[in-house]
């Protein structure tokens, strides 16, 4: 059998996932939010462990979703503040 190489689909571009989190994120304290952002951080980045993907491409694409979901709760309690 050939070596092969694993080549992730990118976490940030998971949107349903991301707007999911967000949303519930965006009705919580802060610290929840972290919490619960920081708790999906670490499930992808074991499922794609346990899917052998290289570490460097884990935590890049880790960081990745990390931004993604920062980004899109900041756009959530933005918006809710402008209604």
């Amino acid at each position: 059998m050939k070596d092969c190489i694993v080549i992730p689909f990118p976490l940030a571009s998971r949107k349903v996932m991301i707007d999911r989190l967000a949303r519930h994120a965006s009705a919580m304290s802060p610290a929840a939010a972290e919490r619960l952002f920081q708790q999906q951080l670490k499930i992808q980045a074991e499922v794609l462990q346990r899917r052998g993907v290289a570490g460097d491409d884990i935590q890049r694409e880790v960081d990745q979703l990390k931004h993604a979901l920062r980004a899109r709760l900041a756009q959530r309690r933005g918006s809710q503040g402008a209604t």
